[in-house]
């Protein structure tokens, strides 16, 4: 609600929900330092924790996408370093056929490897933008950089490899 209104957008043409999302159903619990603070971490329920701490239900996007009868073509992911575990709960939507891309977020101290291997079993390419807003493949470059994107390897191919 928040992001929405900072960028002045429609909240009718939106669907917000107050959970989070994840590779399963389930609850997690997040540092509470207020508002959207990008600087809330998740907690592990054994560890003890100075501070505040909330408890968020937590759903996964296939879930949400049949609640809600969606057909997504993009899927973007904000979700502090999480983004795998968001995505490996979108999986039946990914191969659904209606998701042409994905823009996620990759943490420089989170291995690449994982992503790309998630990816790759679904026949996606997963890529980043070069100085020119062009994509590229180069894991060297992609390990760098916050924002990483995917899609489907054949469109891939007929977008960017003729």
């Amino acid at each position: 609600m928040e992001n929405l209104a900072l960028n002045g957008l429609d909240f009718n043409k939106f669907i917000v929900l107050h959970k989070a999302v994840g590779e399963k159903e389930g609850v997690i619990r997040f540092t509470d330092l207020g508002g959207a603070s990008t600087q809330n971490k998740v907690v592990d329920e054994h560890t003890g924790h100075s501070e505040k701490v909330v408890e968020v239900e937590m759903t996964t996007i296939d879930k949400e996408v049949a609640h809600y009868n969606l057909t997504p073509s993009f899927i973007k992911t904000d979700v502090e370093g999480q983004d795998l575990n968001a995505l490996k709960g979108a999986l039946n939507t990914l191969k659904s056929g209606s998701v042409r891309i994905v823009k996620f977020e990759h943490i420089g101290d989170n291995p690449l490897q994982p992503i790309l291997q998630f990816f790759d079993q679904l026949k996606w390419r997963v890529f980043s933008l070069d100085n020119m807003g062009k994509p590229t493949l180069e894991e060297s470059r992609m390990s760098g950089e916050l924002n990483l994107f995917a899609m489907p390897e054949q469109a891939f191919k007929e977008r960017f490899e003729k």
